[in-house]
């Protein structure tokens, strides 16, 4: 008993000594722990050599970084060779682990992650039906005759914000004459960008070749803006059109669907 009782107080002298700093490792299950801390979870790690990926599968190690790694070593503070399980309540398919402002994470359904609508905004362009008791009955006020020159045919402009918009227009003209000067020949429009100038779309559309040749371009389309734009459609004709009301009319509007 006095031989253990003098060990141990060596023991106690070299450890309180200044100077001396002592390193180990520690192996829960396994005699021959290859990192500062391992846990052999099966104990099925060889006495005199380092485990193989099999082995390791069950393994949980810290070393000397401070990395944790479970079923594999950790090159990361957190390395998981396998699946993982994070609880949550009304847990689904599909859904989205998102952080909060202090990294908190937690499930979120992705219908309550995105706000489908942020804002709709509606432009106003000639041949616009809006309002009218028959919407095919003419309304001269909202024609306007478009020739072989790039035209504004907006009256009332969009505005949009910085994020991601849906953008449609569709537009409603007939050629003037017979099929021998209206067809085959197109009735164009342009979704233009007029704070910057730039043309973000441009769509055609073949007349018919009998009735009203009537034409009618149309397009949607999801643009991002990092910026303030104030958008308009103009068109031009390969002969010449008007833009009229009737037969659906012009319609030009954006849905905002996310926020940048």
């Amino acid at each position: 008993m006095k031989r253990y009782n003098l060990y141990f107080f060596a023991l106690c002298l070299m450890l309180l000594s200044p100077g001396h700093t002592i390193f180990s490792q520690i192996g829960v299950y396994t005699d021959n722990p290859q990192y500062l801390f391992h846990l052999d979870g099966k104990g099925n790690n060889p006495d005199n050599s380092a485990p193989t990926s099999t082995q390791l599968s069950d393994d949980l190690i810290i070393d000397g970084s401070g990395n944790v790694g479970v079923g594999t070593v950790p090159t990361t503070k957190l390395d998981i060779k396998g699946s993982l399980f994070l609880s949550g309540t009304n847990l689904k398919a599909d859904m989205r682990l998102l952080s909060d402002s202090n990294g908190n994470a937690s499930w979120k359904d992705i219908n309550d992650i995105l706000t489908p609508i942020e804002s709709i905004l509606d432009g106003l362009l000639y041949g616009d039906p809006t309002g009218l008791a028959d919407p095919n009955v003419e309304d001269p006020s909202r024609s306007l005759v478009i020739t072989s020159t790039w035209t504004n045919i907006t009256r009332t402009s969009i505005k949009v914000t910085p994020g991601t918009w849906l953008i449609y227009s569709s537009v409603s003209a007939n050629g003037y004459g017979s099929p021998t000067t209206t067809g085959p020949t197109f009735f164009w429009i342009q979704l233009r960008n007029k704070t910057n100038g730039q043309v973000l779309e441009t769509v055609g559309s073949l007349h018919e070749y009998e009735g009203g040749y009537w034409s009618k371009p149309q397009f949607v389309k999801l643009i991002t803006f990092t910026a303030n734009a104030e958008l308009e459609i103009w068109a031009i004709a390969d002969i010449y059109d008007t833009v009229r009301n009737r037969y659906g009319g012009s319609h030009f509007g954006a849905v905002k669907i996310l926020n940048n």
